[in-house]
């Protein structure tokens, strides 16, 4: 069992360490949509900006994850010889 988990930690240690860094637009662009807070928080008053913003910010990340979900099944697919992604 303790051979398994070496395995298997290691196989999972090198699939990260392939992954590269994200660019920094990536980070740039979270603290752009950060520093949008200050300028519309008069609009409270109206409208749930912060409300607005966060349901925003978290259906554009589940587009994100999406497509980067739907690339690796690409990816994946490619290697394996045949699968399931179109």
């Amino acid at each position: 069992m303790h051979v398994l988990d070496v395995l298997i930690s290691g196989t999972i240690g090198t699939l990260v360490a392939l992954v590269p860094a994200p660019p920094a637009w990536v980070s740039n662009g979270f603290s752009a949509l950060s520093g949008l807070f200050p300028y519309v928080d008069s609009l409270g008053v109206w409208i749930p900006v912060g409300l607005a913003l966060t349901i925003g910010g978290a259906i554009v990340a589940a587009y994100v994850a999406g497509v980067v979900i739907k690339l690796i099944r690409m990816v994946v697919s490619y290697l394996t010889l045949g699968g399931g992604a179109t």
